[in-house]
C-alpha cells in the first residue's frame, strides 16, 4: 500500500501536523480503529499503513491480534480468519479475503508483526498490519506428505525452526528421518539442512512448544515425544513421570529446585531422606505440592538414595499389541491407593519390533530386537541405543543371569542332506554384557537337534542355569553359560507345557489354563505340584482365557495377567498372588487383588517384565 499519497496534499487534521495526528492515533487503543476508519479515506489509509504500526512499536503500544485457520468441509479451502474485538458487542472471526488459501498439511508461526506460512514445498509471510502476502524463499528439502501436519514450527530468537520428515525408512520396527530446516526471519534465508536419522519419535505431532529456548514436541498418540536443542543441535526423549497425569516433566534437578528448599525449614538432603523413605504409592499425592517436589519425585537422585536405603519396589511394564495397527507399546502398571490399578500407556518409549524380547536387570529394561539392542531408565523412562547384533538373531529367547543378558536364537537355517530343515538348526548364543554395554563373542552350537526348529514356548532361569521348552513336541533343553554345555531338559520338568512362566524365590510358577490349576515346580525336588487355594478364583475369573502370563512380583508373590470378556468387550485382567510354603512342603496362594487393568480397545497381552525402582 502507498503511503500516504493523498495525505501530503491535504492534513488529515486541518489544525495539527500529519506527524502529531500520527502520535495521536498510535496512542488509541486498536478496539477504536474501526470506528476511526470511517472518518474518511484517509483515515482508512492511516490505520492500515505500516507507519502507524511502527510508531506504536517504538513508543511500546502493541496488542496481540488473534488469527486462526479454518477448513471449509465443502471447499476443503483453509482460509485466515481474524478476531474482531469489539466495544459494545461479540466478538467475532472475520475471514480475511486478501490472503491465499494454505494447505491443509501447512504449518504457520508468527514473528512480530508477520506470519510465516510453511506449505509442501513453498512457503509466505504475511504483514498482519496490511494484511499483504508475500513469497519467500522456498524451503531447501520438500517434508513427506500425510494425512495429517507432519512438520510443526516454532521461533526462537528471531529464527523459525521446522522440523519434520523427510522419509521413512524401516528397520527393526519404526524409524523416521527427522529434518530441521532454519529460516532467519531477519534475512529471508534458510540456514542448512540437518538431518537425524536414528530417533523412535515417529511421523504425527500432537502439538510442539517452545520452553527455555528448547523445541518440546509431542508425539501423536503413541508416537514418541522428544526436546531439541538448537543451540547444541541435540535431540533428547522427552522424559515422562507417568505417575503425574501422564504430563511430561524435567528430569533433571530444577534451577528451582536448588535455588528454593523444598521444605525451608529442612536442607534438601533431609528432604530427599524423608520422600525416599515414603512409599511409591503416595507420591502422585506428594508431586501435587510444588513444582520442585515433581522434579525431585521424577529424579534419578530420589530413587539412587531408596536404593542405598534398601527400599525399593516392583514396578510392571506389559507389551500390549494393538491389532488394529500392528504397533507394539509399553505400558505401566499404575498402582492406586484407593481404585482400581491399571495400566497405562509410556507414550515417551519407543514401539518394540514385533520380534523383539525385553527383559529387566536392575531399574533398567533392555530390549533386543533382531539387530539391535535398547534400553529404558524406568525412573526416567529416557531411551539409550546399544550396539548392534553382528548378524540377524530371529526366534530368541533372552534370559539374565547376574549382570548378563543370554540372547538365544537362530542365526541361520542349516540344511542337512538326507535329514531335512525340520531337523537342524544353528544355534546362537550372544552375551549381552550390562556393565559395559557391549557384546561378547557368539557362541554357535551347529548340532543340536531342537525337532520343530526355532520355536520355543517360553524359557527360564533355575540355580543360573537357562531352561528352554520346546513348542509343541520339540525338545526341550539346558544351557549351562559358566560350562558353555547343552543338554536336554529332564522328562519330569518337560511333561508339562509350561508357558507364560516365572521363577520366584527358586520355584517355576505357570498358570495351566487347560487343568485351571497354577502349577509349581521346584527344581531342588524336582516335581511338580498344585498350588493350593486358588481353584475357586482360576476357574471363575480364568476358565476360558487362552493366554496367560505370570511374572514375578517380589519376595513370595506374583502377577497373573489374563484376558477375559465382560459384556461382549475383551478385556485384559491382572491379578496380584501371595505364596505361602507351609509345613509338608506345601505351596498356598491367595489373591490380593484383582482388576481389569486394560477395559478397551483391540489389544493383546505380548511380554511383561517386573522392574526394581
Amino acid at each position: 500500500m502507498e503511503q500516504f499519497l493523498e495525505l501530503s496534499v491535504s492534513p488529515l487534521i486541518p489544525s495539527l501536523p500529519d506527524d502529531v495526528t500520527l502520535d495521536i492515533v498510535a496512542r488509541v487503543p486498536r478496539s477504536h480503529y474501526p470506528t476511526l476508519s470511517l472518518v474518511s479515506k484517509k483515515f482508512r489509509k492511516l490505520i492500515a499503513s505500516p507507519k502507524l504500526y511502527k510508531r506504536r512499536s517504538q513508543l511500546g503500544i502493541t496488542q496481540h491480534r488473534v488469527y486462526a485457520l479454518l477448513r471449509n468441509r465443502d471447499s476443503g479451502d483453509c482460509r485466515f480468519y481474524i478476531l474482531h474485538r469489539k466495544l459494545n458487542s461479540r466478538n467475532r472471526l472475520v475471514i480475511v479475503r486478501s490472503l491465499p488459501p494454505v494447505s491443509s498439511r501447512g504449518s504457520f508461526v508468527s514473528v512480530g508483526s508477520k506470519v510465516y506460512v510453511f506449505n509442501d514445498v513453498d512457503a509466505l509471510s504475511i504483514d498482519c498490519a496490511s494484511h499483504t502476502a508475500q513469497p519467500i524463499p522456498d524451503m531447501p528439502q520438500r517434508f513427506s506428505a500425510t494425512p495429517m501436519p507432519s512438520k510443526v514450527a516454532n521461533v526462537i530468537d528471531g529464527k523459525v525452526y521446522l522440523i519434520g520428515d523427510s522419509r521413512f525408512t524401516f528397520e527393526d520396527g519404526m524409524s523416521w528421518s527427522k529434518t530441521v530446516m532454519v529460516l532467519d526471519a531477519e534475512t529471508q534465508v534458510w540456514e542448512p539442512v540437518m538431518m537425524k536419522e536414528d530417533m523412535w519419535v515417529g511421523a504425527l505431532w500432537s502439538d510442539a512448544v517452545v520452553m527455555e529456548d528448547k523445541i518440546c514436541m509431542k508425539g501423536h498418540r503413541n508416537a514418541n515425544s522428544f526436546v531439541y536443542e538448537p543451540k547444541e543441535k541435540k535431540w533428547e526423549l522427552m522424559d515422562e513421570d507417568t505417575h503425574i497425569n501422564h504430563m511430561s516433566e524435567n528430569m533433571k534437578q530444577s534451577p528451582e529446585m536448588l535455588l528454593s528448599p523444598l521444605i525451608p525449614s529442612l536442607p534438601d538432603d533431609v528432604t530427599i531422606d524423608i520422600v525416599a523413605r515414603v512409599p511409591r504409592s503416595h507420591y502422585p499425592t506428594l508431586s501435587l505440592v510444588s513444582k520442585s517436589f515433581r522434579n525431585l519425585i521424577a529424579s534419578s537422585k530420589l530413587y539412587k538414595r531408596r536404593s542405598q536405603l534398601g527400599i525399593s519396589q516392583r514396578r510392571l511394564y506389559a507389551v500390549l499389541r494393538n491389532r488394529n495397527t500392528g504397533e507394539f507399546s509399553f505400558y505401566v502398571l499404575h498402582r492406586k491407593l484407593n481404585g482400581y490399578n491399571r495400566l497405562v500407556v509410556v507414550r515417551s518409549l519407543p514401539f518394540m519390533s514385533s520380534r523383539g524380547s525385553c527383559v529387566s536387570v536392575g531399574s533398567k529394561v533392555y530390549v533386543f530386537n533382531d539387530l539391535s539392542v535398547l534400553s529404558f531408565d524406568c525412573t526416567s523412562h529416557t531411551v539409550q541405543r546399544g550396539p548392534n547384533f553382528p548378524q540377524r538373531m530371529s526366534y530368541k529367547e533372552v534370559n539374565v543371569i547376574g549382570k548378563k543378558v543370554y540372547v538365544i536364537g537362530d542365526a541361520f537355517c542349516h540344511y542337512v542332506q538326507g535329514t531335512g530343515w525340520m531337523k537342524v538348526w544353528q544355534k546362537a548364543v550372544t552375551v549381552f554384557d550390562t556393565e559395559t554395554e557391549s557384546l561378547e563373542p557368539k557362541l554357535v552350537h551347529e548340532d543340536m537337534a531342537v525337532g520343530v526348529g526355532p520355536f520355543w514356548s517360553d524359557s527360564v532361569v533355575l540355580e543360573d542355569k537357562i531352561y528352554l521348552k520346546g513348542y509343541m513336541n520339540g525338545n526341550s533343553f539346558v544351557y549351562e553359560p559358566e560350562e558353555r554345555e547343552w543338554e536336554l531338559m529332564d522328562e519330569v520338568m518337560n511333561s508339562k507345557d509350561w508357558e507364560g512362566a516365572c521363577v520366584v524365590d527358586g520355584v517355576l510358577y505357570y498358570h495351566d489354563r487347560s487343568g485351571k490349576v497354577l502349577r509349581a515346580y521346584d527344581p531342588k525336588q524336582g516335581c511338580w505340584s498344585v498350588v493350593n487355594g486358588l481353584e475357586e478364583f482360576l476357574a471363575v475369573e480364568t476358565g476360558r482365557s487362552r493366554l496367560s502370563i505370570t511374572v514375578n512380583y517380589g519376595a513370595e508373590k506374583l502377577a497373573l495377567f489374563f484376558p477375559k470378556k465382560q459384556y461382549g468387550e475383551k478385556m485384559i485382567c491382572c491379578a496380584e498372588i501371595g505364596l505361602e510354603r507351609r509345613q509338608g512342603g506345601e505351596i498356598w496362594g491367595k489373591v490380593q487383588w484383582c482388576h481389569i487393568v486394560i477395559g478397551e480397545g483391540p489389544f493383546d497381552m505380548v511380554e511383561c517384565v517386573s522392574v526394581t525402582v
